[in-house]
């Protein structure tokens, strides 16, 4: 009998020892256990960013809900789609919902986001918004209409740019595409022997669509 009081005895120390660390760990916020829902709240729910180019003016507007606790918008720019840099703040209204507006001025191509900046320092960001360029390249093509295989092609003006010649049917079929370089210098290109009719060449670089021509050919 006294060793089976002896064991109880021992299991029960084990298991108080147990219950008490299992509430300590509690007490100092064991990421294990539940989160305090007032722990995953956020300064903002959400941004809607629209980005619209106007001739050389670009027309930045987002809306927002559930604003609180919020210092101030940016409105942040970039280039390249990685390295932003600010072009705009704003104070925040914090309230239920909230429109805000800028007006940017661009030539080129450009990446917008929002930047929502809480008073505590924690910032958050809306989605990136991408606008095309209005850049026009002048650039000519000849013979028009075409005979044969060969197309020349030059732009009007030297770049560093590197541009990409695309051949597309009336119905939109991609039939001839190459490298183009931004120099006057003239690009001889090889587009094989198209069937007659009309064609649309379009120049363009990784930001879109910056001119096209219309081409005729005329190969029997």
């Amino acid at each position: 009998m006294r060793k089976l009081s002896t064991k109880i005895m021992k299991f029960a120390m084990v298991l108080v020892v147990l219950v008490l660390s299992s509430n300590l760990s509690k007490a100092q916020g064991d990421p294990g256990g539940p989160l305090d829902p007032g722990d995953t709240s956020l300064p903002i729910k959400l941004i809607n960013l629209s980005a619209v180019r106007t001739n050389q003016q670009i027309n930045i507007s987002w809306n927002t809900v559930g604003e609180y606790d919020l210092s101030s918008f940016a409105v942040e720019k970039s280039q390249d789609g990685k390295s932003f840099t600010t072009r705009f703040t704003v104070a925040a209204k914090n309230t239920p919902t909230a429109s805000y507006t800028f007006t940017d001025e661009a030539k080129g191509a450009a990446y917008y986001r929002i930047k929502a900046n809480d008073k505590n320092g924690s910032v958050s960001y809306s989605a990136v918004k991408f606008v095309k360029s209005d850049v026009k390249v002048a650039f000519n093509v000849y013979p028009n209409p075409l005979v044969g295989k060969t197309l020349f092609v030059t732009t009007g003006s030297p770049s560093t740019s590197k541009y990409t010649v695309s051949v597309y049917t009336t119905a939109g079929k991609k039939v001839y595409n190459a490298s183009l370089n931004g120099s006057t210098e003239v690009n001889n290109l090889q587009v094989g022997n198209l069937a007659t009719g009309t064609y649309k060449v379009v120049i363009s670089t990784e930001n879109g669509i910056v001119n096209t021509k219309t081409l005729e050919v005329l190969n029997k």
